[in-house]
């Protein structure tokens, strides 16, 4: 079972990730931008920070796959939104693939909130 502040930090993150999801419907790039930065201020400040030392050695193993996951996808989706801020053609579709990252990270946070927390 993780701690109550790992679970705070996820729900907080997933929070994050619907708020940009619906940035990115919206289509205003300022809202995107603030999303994104809220959204990355979160990632790196509260979930990158925290560490397996209080985990039993089950969940600790099976939390830092997901971790591991996590920080992966949110690497691409950092690329991706740089690409997307550069790209004078084809947004929409590096858009999709924006809005497919956001559901994998959003299905990382599921995992740890749903399956490794009571």
């Amino acid at each position: 079972m993780l701690p109550t502040n790992y679970h705070q930090a996820y729900k907080s993150l997933l929070r994050k990730l619907e708020d940009f999801s619906l940035a990115l419907l919206d289509g205003e790039a300022s809202t995107g931008l603030q999303s994104f930065q809220a959204l990355q201020t979160c990632l790196e400040g509260e979930i990158l920070s925290l560490n397996d030392d209080n985990l039993s050695p089950e969940v600790a193993n099976r939390w830092r796959a997901v971790q591991t996951e996590l920080y992966r996808s949110w690497r691409l989706l950092e690329t991706d939104w740089l690409f997307l801020a550069s790209a004078r053609q084809g947004r929409e579709k590096r858009l999709q693939i924006i809005s497919d990252r956001v559901a994998t990270l959003k299905g990382y946070c599921r995992v740890l909130l749903g399956e490794v927390v009571d």
